[in-house]
């Protein structure tokens, strides 16, 4: 053996890892209590960007968001990549995105069918929006980071708040219906759909409330809970003033509704 080769003492790695054949060097960190992980790994990637002596070029593969590093390593296939729970993390938030749209997609087209209309789902569908304005503002009161629960808490809110611009348009469909003025028919909707609205509500984040505050062993599910109830509340009273407003612009008169109707007195 010595011909062909020398041998001598040396340290060494215990454990030699590999990605798809390529030899890697694992660096495992926690986070600390009152960080969460995406944060910490935006911040990671920020000081890896702003990191000179390594020159790194940002890429995208396969397997995620990867660093070449250029400074005396040029062409030599060294890269750095975060993996582990973010990369779990991204590509959930990344599937949840996609099924957002579907489940908007197919609301629409389910309303589309049921009313007759492609106008009307369209302003039932902004109540979406305006719950997602409170479920920005719990989780910014709450310090809660947008988590895999809270997309969950995201979509089920979806489904909740579009009963509240059905219950509130349906109504005025069938009072326009009727041959009241959109106006009129949508102001008079409000009026008796409120009570039933908040109450629909009220139901939802009550229920969720011992969830949102938490305890030990429920601090997974809290912010699934807390997204729920921001996107609630906001939706509750947003969609009582935005999607009317929306009404009168959408809906067409018809030639009904355009003679004044006659509500009798005490009704």
């Amino acid at each position: 053996l010595r011909n062909v080769a020398e041998f001598y003492r040396a340290t060494g790695p215990s454990i030699v890892s590999h990605v798809n054949i390529t030899r890697t060097f694992d660096i495992y960190a926690n986070v600390e209590s009152g960080y969460d992980v995406g944060g910490v790994a935006a911040e990671i990637e920020k000081r890896l960007q702003n990191a000179s002596v390594l020159d790194l070029e940002r890429g995208e593969t396969s397997r995620g968001v990867e660093y070449k590093v250029r400074a005396g390593y040029a062409g030599k296939g060294y890269t750095i990549g975060i993996r582990g729970e973010i990369e779990t993390l991204q590509k959930s938030l990344r599937q949840f995105v996609g099924g957002l749209g579907m489940a908007v997609v197919l609301i629409y087209l389910v309303m589309v069918a049921l009313l007759r209309s492609f106008a009307v789902p369209f302003a039932i569908l902004l109540t979406v929006p305006l719950g997602l304005i409170g479920v920005a503002v719990i989780l910014f009161l709450t310090g809660t980071a947008l988590s895999i629960p809270a997309a969950m808490g995201i979509l089920m809110m979806t489904g909740i708040v579009v009963e509240f611009s059905i219950i509130l348009l349906t109504f005025a469909d069938q009072l326009v219906a009727e041959g009241m003025p959109v106006r009129t028919a949508i102001i008079e909707a409000v009026k008796i759909r409120f009570r039933p609205i908040i109450m629909t509500s009220m139901a939802a984040w009550l229920a969720m409330l011992p969830m949102a505050i938490g305890g030990p062993g429920a601090e997974a599910n809290a912010p699934l809970a807390r997204a729920i109830i921001g996107g609630v509340i906001a939706a509750a009273f947003l969609s009582l003033v935005v999607v009317p407003c929306l009404y009168v612009v959408f809906k067409r008169e018809t030639p009904e509704s355009q003679i004044p109707a006659v509500v009798p007195a005490g009704a």
